[in-house]
């Protein structure tokens, strides 16, 4: 028998006692238990102590893990044995208690073991209880809702890569709820969906993505309830304008409006002829006969020769 203690800063969070079982006990074959944890504001958590027990089967065997950065926990369940020292194989309706605190803040939380793989985003503070009977939180029963379907992303898968920068997000809730989508950090791009009678549901952001990581996190009121998912727009995406489907939506580029600049043509120069009065000459009379008019000449000419020979 072995006696331990968790410390969280210094301070005694929990004692145990526990009593090491024999080397004739046989390892069952029941798969890890897993999830994560986030912040209100629904960051993910690191660092948060997961304490896990059957209190159906036995009240003091506690099973432990620490959130790491991303907010993921996870514990392996080898062996489970009853308080009367029994080996016990876990059945999907086998109850489970849950603890997760940062050492200020806790969260209980109670489910079967069918819930738990994976079990939905918790909300570090805030108490769960996914039975019927919510009396059995006891001291730290409030009102929380029965889900009859937990709010899932199904697509993108946790880790995925992505060739484009348009992401339609796909998942399931509780038919004909609300559904409020953000992707961070991008600012403008939180929005709210419903689910349909099924409760699938889907999402396409507006605005196109860069290359980069992201974090896709859908909430639900109606299930008290979100998760989230870590993807990254691969260098490809930003080669892409639409998600290749046929419902995709094309952002068109918005080109800027040509100004035309009419060119400085040279002026040519037209010389217009300038229009001069004419003065009409006076007419000859036409009186007399030819002969005067032959006269008139020659009586000129010799006019014109002698005073030739006058200034010779």
């Amino acid at each position: 028998k072995y006696s331990f203690e968790v410390l969280i800063n210094g301070k005694t969070l929990h004692t145990y006692d526990l009593t090491t079982f024999s080397n004739n006990d046989v390892f069952g074959n029941q798969p890890p238990l897993f999830g994560k944890v986030v912040q209100k504001n629904l960051k993910p958590y690191g660092d948060v102590l997961v304490q896990l027990r059957f209190p159906d089967i036995n009240k003091t065997q506690t099973y432990t893990a620490i959130t790491n950065a991303s907010g993921s926990w996870i514990i392996a369940v080898p062996i489970v044995k009853s308080d009367k020292g029994e080996l016990k194989q876990l059945a999907p309706d086998d109850m489970v208690e849950l603890r997760f605190t940062d050492g200020q803040k806790t969260t209980l939380l109670l489910a079967t073991v069918g819930q738990t793989a994976p079990l939905r985003t918790v909300i570090l503070g805030q108490q769960y209880n996914l039975n019927t009977d919510d009396s059995v939180l006891g001291e730290y029963t409030q009102t929380a809702t029965k889900l009859q379907k937990n709010l899932q992303i199904l697509f993108p898968q946790e880790g995925a890569g992505v060739p484009s920068r348009f992401i339609r997000a796909r998942g399931i809730a509780q038919p004909n709820t609300a559904i409020t989508i953000a992707i961070s950090p991008v600012t403008g791009t939180t929005a709210t969906v419903r689910s349909d009678e099924t409760g699938a549901w889907s999402y396409q952001n507006a605005l196109p993505l860069r290359a980069g990581d992201y974090t896709l996190t859908a909430s639900s009121l109606v299930e008290q309830s979100s998760t989230l998912v870590h993807f990254t727009v691969t260098k490809e995406g930003e080669q892409v304008l639409g998600e290749a489907t046929g419902s995709a939506t094309i952002t068109p580029s918005i080109s800027p409006d040509i100004t035309t600049v009419p060119s400085v043509t040279q002026p040519q120069v037209t010389q217009i002829p300038t229009l001069m009065p004419v003065t009409p000459s006076p007419a000859i009379p036409s009186t007399g006969s030819f002969n005067n008019h032959m006269l008139i000449i020659a009586a000129s000419a010799f006019s014109l020769l002698g005073l030739v020979l006058l200034l010779y």
